[in-house]
Parts: C-alpha cells; sequence; structure tokens
C-alpha cells in the first residue's frame, strides 16, 4: 500500500510532489489533521460522516458522493476510513475507482492499533468511547438509541 507520507515528503524535499486528498471518517479527522500538520504532510481534508456507522450503507453512498467530486482534481486520493461494516464493499468501490483505504475493518482500530483484536475478541461488544463520540453525543449515539434508552440519559 502506498504511504501519504512519500507523496508529502517528496514536495518537501524540493522533489515535484502529487497533489494528495484524504477523505477521512468525521471520527478520525482532528487525529487525522494532527497527524499532517506533524509530519508536514501537503494534503486537503475531506470529511465524510462519522454517523453512518450505524448505517453502513450509507458509507458507501456518501464516500462515491465524495469521490465524484474529487475526480480528477487530485493525483492521489487515500480514504482514511474502516470497512465498518460494509462487508467488503467499501473497499471494492475504491478498487473501482483507484483510491486506497487504510487498512482495518473499523474506524476505532486505528485508536487500538495492534490491540484492536484483542480488545474486541476479549471483551466482545467493546463500545468506544472517543472524544469524537463524547463532543458529539447527541447526534451520535443517542439519535441512534431506542426512545425509551434515552430518557436513562
Amino acid at each position: 500500500m502506498s504511504d501519504p507520507l512519500q507523496t508529502a515528503e517528496a514536495g518537501r524535499e524540493g522533489e515535484a510532489s502529487e497533489s494528495l486528498a484524504l477523505v477521512v471518517c468525521g471520527a478520525l479527522m482532528k487525529e487525522a489533521r494532527e497527524v499532517a500538520t506533524q509530519r508536514g504532510w501537503v494534503v486537503d481534508f475531506y470529511g465524510v460522516p462519522a454517523r453512518h456507522h450505524a448505517q453502513p450503507q450509507q458509507i458507501l453512498s456518501a464516500v462515491e458522493s465524495m469521490l465524484d467530486q474529487l475526480e480528477g482534481k487530485y493525483d492521489k486520493v487515500v480514504l482514511v476510513y474502516g470497512d465498518c461494516g460494509t462487508s467488503g464493499a467499501l473497499d471494492r468501490l475504491l478498487q473501482d475507482r483507484g483510491v486506497i483505504r487504510i487498512p482495518g475493518p473499523h474506524c476505532y482500530e486505528m485508536y487500538a492499533g495492534a490491540s484492536y483484536a484483542a480488545i474486541t475478541q476479549d471483551c466482545a461488544g467493546t463500545y468506544f468511547i472517543t472524544d469524537y463520540l463524547v463532543r458529539h453525543w447527541e447526534t451520535t449515539v443517542l439519535a441512534d438509541t431506542e426512545p425509551e434508552w434515552r430518557k436513562s440519559y
């Protein structure tokens, strides 16, 4: 898999650089921007709503729409989004478009890294609370819960 860092570092060293777009899950946007800034990457960011995790079919349509908007505007587009329940459909869409994706079954794996598999295997049903979810609790978590559960919050 290509590393977006290679593109950014080429530009810093005075070589011709490719234009790079990162299409990022909204839950990962803050961290993606921080990594890009720390590494000096020259990159444009485009967000895909994190709320689509609750309905994976919406991930596909949102990513496809974003890729349609970006088509022909960048030399390279990288998706920073896990498969997140699309059962491989997201990767098939990206393959057809020539777009690469940061590997992983779920966006939250990108926070947990190598320990993700152990955490989710040992603690089935683990719910990852991130700063994004805390900041957007009402519109992400509570919006998708049953009305009787919301009363307890």
